[in-house]
């Protein structure tokens, strides 16, 4: 009974182990040959793609078999495959029979299998299956080319006989290497699965296990079936897969990356690029690009219609089989190439640019912006007569044909085709005028300029001519292109010379000859200044010029001559009186050099180089006192002079002397620094030390004013201020600061004379004449005021404040009209000054417009949202308008900012008539 209950469960365990063992074969009988279909359908594709070097994308274009198709491809054979192929890998190694196939492996090492399995598929597919494609081609490499040669191999592979009627000593190790190798190789052993297979599938053969036949046969029919399968759509992806329709993934693979059609629409119409634009490929529509990417149309087959796709431009560098030509247009790819080939040009690489056009060139023959632009390349090479082949390809029917006329002109201008070059540039200049100005600067006609042709085609006259390259000499000095202004002089010189213009070329020489000068080419300025004179005799600027070229070169005598010439044609030439001072001193005429620094002097009373001169004369004269009291008015003109002045030789016999004159200016130097820095005790200090020494100084009276008055410490200013005054009676600007300290306390009278004094002694200041009009407005002149604005507007008509002073003047006198017109004249010349603003409410307020009134109040508020005198009168205006809430709340404003008390005073009673308390 025991023996049968143990029978029975042998039965039912035998039962169990070859259900399980059956259903595992037919698991992975099944597993692999899904896994087998679907592999190949994965390498099909991705053979497709690799054969055209698209590495990075793995399903583009099999898109709608998608990533799970290839993420179920590598469930099957991770699952199904792999055991399937470690069970068969372990009986080839054991030389156990087909038949007697068992669950042997033990599960750890196929949980091992798997994960090792999975993480090495998966850094596959990060690598974007280019190892895949690599590990693919050595694995054909090792079995067929180089397996004799490689001793594991060969091992392995006559391992695979299993008819052999022993298995070698050690054989029994060997599943952990041939595990080992299903890890990275499971191509090997599926040909090893496969070799045996064949060896088993001859049933007649010697050996074979009772029970093997048919299965192996079954088996080796799949298996062959599979794999001639694989190998013919290998071959057949790799030279026909573009073949296929575009809704099966077919066609020449373009790398691209899917936005969706709304997205790159919108892209679209932000470029402003129509559909329309040209360039067709082989597979899809170009339909725009931009700086990194091509857009283009393609048919989605699930949507039923186009959509937008977007992709790198640089797909063709070394990502791709085919250039990017191979899908372009000719005419899109001649177009593309030009374009780089300018980038180059700007880039100063014309080489490369001439490469690129000629590529343009290649694929569209006589392609014109590649022909003009092979020519700018050429230029920049200097290749003249290649440029001028270039330039002359292109017809003249083309629109393009100025370009390549105005290039032509350039070209044959450099080579020396004078006759030729001007006669392109008319033609040029007839299809766009335009050219006809930029001609005049172009450098490469430098040399047909002075071409009669030139001249009448580009200027209408040799005079017109004359004139501007004169104009550009003037620019060129001007700029300090020294060399460039003596060439455009010479040929304004030229043209004046061919018309007879004496006057013109007189001029034109005068003005080369001062760049000559100023480039120490001392004769050649003499030339120039010389044949100026005889052209051109009786004009004294000249004779100057001339002097001064013969005194750079130490011909005093000379130059004294000419100096003398000058001031006898004009004899308020001070520049001329000082010259000829400069030329006695240097010939030690100290009188005749007084005598004319004193002429120029009394011309111009500030001119600080005629004191500096005339100090230096009396010095050498021995008059101390006289040259003291010169340099120190040159020094209150001139600061600098003090260093000058420390180092003149002139000065030595009255050196000691001149000493407390230079500290004191020392001082008033450091004075002035300090006051600019805001340090003012510090330059009261400096300046005081100034006085010290040069107590008679009126400047340095005047500076410490400035710093008391800065101080608010207007008796001191006003005590400064006068003495002064009491040292230069005829220095407008000290009477002028004195007056406005008078003004500030209130004393009008003495202000308004000095007011009064200031405009005596200097009537073109309208400043002057502002101050004198405040005057009269604080004594209540209004009348005087108001004709003293007048007149500082006469002098000044762009300054705001003196038509909004005048304003104010009119609206006191009730001219109301003329007060509208002064204030909207100070707004339209400073829109951002709020008084103005409030000035012109204030006057329609009056007038009875609190509607006009409140945007002019509004206008001064976010000008200044501090104003408060704004707030009040706004509020007063809304409350006249019946805006209560508005008026409500701009008067509590106006009582929240506003300083002044009746203003306050007023929004408080509005405030409670409105209620409000």
């Amino acid at each position: 009974m025991a023996d049968e209950k143990q029978q029975g469960e042998l039965t039912i365990a035998g039962m169990v182990e070859q259900f399980s063992g059956l259903a595992v074969k037919i698991f992975g009988f099944i597993a692999g040959a899904v896994g087998l279909l679907y592999g190949i359908g994965f390498a099909v594709v991705n053979i497709s793609l690799l054969r055209y070097g698209v590495y990075e994308v793995s399903l583009v274009r099999a898109r709608y078999v998608s990533a799970g198709v290839f993420y179920l491809v590598f469930f099957v054979l991770l699952v199904g495959g792999v055991r399937f192929s470690l069970f068969l890998a372990e009986q080839i190694v054991k030389g156990r029979p087909w038949a007697s196939l068992a669950l042997s492996v033990i599960p750890i090492g196929g949980v091992c299998c798997l994960l090792a399995l999975g993480v090495w598929e998966f850094r596959g597919m990060l690598s974007r299956h280019f190892m895949i494609w690599c590990l693919g081609v050595s694995f054909f490499w090792l079995l067929f080319v180089r397996r004799d040669q490689i001793p594991w191999v060969r091992d392995l592979l006559s391992r695979a006989d299993t008819s052999a009627v022993e298995v070698p000593s050690g054989a029994e190790r060997k599943p952990a290497a041939l595990a080992a190798w299903s890890l990275v190789a499971i191509l090997l052993l599926v040909l090893l699965w496969v070799r045996d297979l064949l060896s088993r599938a001859d049933t007649s053969a010697e050996g074979v296990p009772s029970g093997a036949e048919g299965k192996p046969a079954a088996l080796a029919a799949w298996s062959l079936v599979g794999i001639s399968l694989l190998v013919l759509l290998y071959y057949y992806g790799y030279s026909a897969y573009a073949t296929f329709p575009a809704a099966l993934g077919g066609g020449l693979p373009i790398v691209v990356q899917f936005s969706g059609e709304e997205k790159s629409m919108t892209a679209l119409e932000g470029l402003g690029i129509a559909p329309e634009a040209p360039g067709l490929t082989r597979k899809v529509d170009l339909i725009a690009q931009t700086d990194t990417r091509y857009i283009v149309l393609v048919w989605d087959p699930v949507l039923k219609r186009d959509v937008a796709v977007s992709f790198e431009k640089s797909f063709s560098h070394g990502i791709r089989y085919y250039p990017e030509e191979y899908y372009l247009s000719d005419e899109y790819a001649a177009e593309k190439h030009t374009r780089e080939g300018l980038a180059h040009l700007e880039r100063n690489e014309p080489k490369a640019a001439v490469r690129e056009f000629d590529e343009a060139l290649r694929r569209v023959h006589g392609y014109t912006p590649a022909l003009i632009g092979t020519g700018d390349a050429q230029l920049a090479l200097k290749n003249y007569e290649e440029a001028i082949q270039s330039y002359e390809a292109v017809p003249e029917e083309d629109e393009s044909i100025a370009v390549a006329q105005y290039g032509l002109a350039r070209a044959c201008t450099l080579s020396g085709q004078a006759e030729k070059a001007v006669d392109s540039l008319e033609k040029a200049i007839k299809v766009d005028e335009t050219y006809q100005e930029k001609a005049k600067t172009e450098t490469a006609f430098e040399a047909i300029k002075l071409h009669p042709k030139f001249i009448a085609l580009i200027f209408q006259g040799t005079e017109n001519a004359a004139i501007w390259y004169g104009q550009e000499g003037d620019g060129q000095r001007e700029a300090e292109n020294w060399d460039a202004a003596i060439v455009e002089y010479g040929r304004a010189i030229s043209l004046t010379n061919e018309l007879k213009d004496k006057t013109g070329e007189a001029s034109y020489r005068y003005r080369r000859a001062g760049v000559y000068l100023d480039l120490d080419k001392h004769q050649d300025a003499l030339n120039d200044y010389d044949e100026a004179v005889q052209l051109e005799p009786n004009n004294a600027t000249y004779h100057l010029g001339l002097a001064e070229a013969y005194a750079a070169q130490q011909e005093f005598q000379s130059a004294l001559d000419y100096y003398e010439k000058a001031t006898g044609l004009s004899p308020d030439y001070i520049a001329a009186w000082i010259g000829k001072g400069d030329a006695y001193l240097a010939l030690g005429g100290y009188e005749e050099a007084s005598n004319s620094y004193t002429k120029a002097i009394a011309i111009d009373r500030n001119n600080n180089v005629a004191y500096y001169g005339r100090a230096r004369a009396e010095a050498l004269l021995g008059k101390s006192t006289e040259a003291i009291q010169d340099l120190r008015q040159a020094i209150i003109l001139y600061p600098t002079y003090v260093e000058k002045a420390e180092s003149e030789p002139d000065f030595d016999k009255i050196r000691g002397e001149m000493q407390p004159i230079l500290s004191a200016a020392q001082h008033n130097r450091t004075g002035n620094s300090l006051e600019n820095e805001g340090k003012l005790e510090e330059a009261i200090r400096e300046y005081q030390e100034a006085l010290k020494l040069d107590p008679t100084n009126a400047a340095y009276h005047a500076n410490l004013g400035d710093v008391y008055h800065q101080l608010q410490r207007l008796g001191d200013a006003e005590e400064q201020y006068e003495k002064a005054v009491t040292h230069a009676l005829e220095n407008d600007s000290y009477r002028y600061r004195l007056a406005g300290v008078y003004y500030d306390q209130g004393k009008f009278d003495l202000a308004i004379e000095e007011y009064e004094a200031a405009v005596a002694i200097n009537d073109e200041n309208p400043v002057y004449r502002s101050g004198l009009g405040d005057a009269y407005r604080q004594k209540g002149s209004l009348d005087k005021a108001a004709g003293a604005y007048e007149q500082a507007i006469e002098l000044d008509k762009s300054n705001a404040s003196y038509h909004a002073r005048l304003a104010d003047i009119y609206q006191r006198q009730g001219n109301l009209e003329n007060a509208v017109t002064k204030y909207n004249e100070a707004i339209r010349l400073d829109d951002e000054n709020p008084a103005y603003h409030y000035g012109l409410a204030q006057v329609y307020h009056v007038q009875d417009k609190p509607q006009e009134a409140i945007p002019f109040y509004q206008a001064a508020i976010e000008r200044n949202p501090d104003y408060g005198d704004a707030y009040c009168g706004l509020g007063l205006a809304y409350q006249e308008s019946n805006q209560r809430q508005d008026a409500i709340e701009a008067l509590r404003q106006c009582l929240e900012v506003s300083q002044d008390e009746e203003l306050r005073k007023q929004a408080s009673e509005a405030l409670a008539e409105l209620g409000e308390q």
